[in-house]
């Protein structure tokens, strides 16, 4: 300031005078909702979730069918013998 401030009042008067101001319209962006987001967002992961599901049952349900087949003597076993 010591070289150059002399000449700042003159510069600020300058500058000030190349300022103008304009009222701007605001600018609205709509905003999507997030049930309209939602399905766009976890549609892949829905999907993943109910095959998984689906297969977990699936194989939940075969589990128990074995289980009890291998509970269950055969029918041949549980056959009556018939004498010849």
């Amino acid at each position: 300031m010591k070289t150059y401030g002399h000449l700042r009042d003159q510069h600020s008067a300058n500058m000030a005078q190349k300022v103008t101001f304009v009222e701007a319209e605001p600018e609205i962006v709509p905003q999507p909702s997030a049930e309209a987001a939602t399905p766009n967002v976890h549609a892949g992961l829905k999907d993943e979730l109910m095959e998984r599901v689906a297969k977990a049952t699936l194989d939940e349900i075969t589990a128990k069918i074995r289980a009890k087949a291998a509970a269950q003597p055969s029918a041949a076993q549980t056959a009556p013998q018939t004498d010849t």
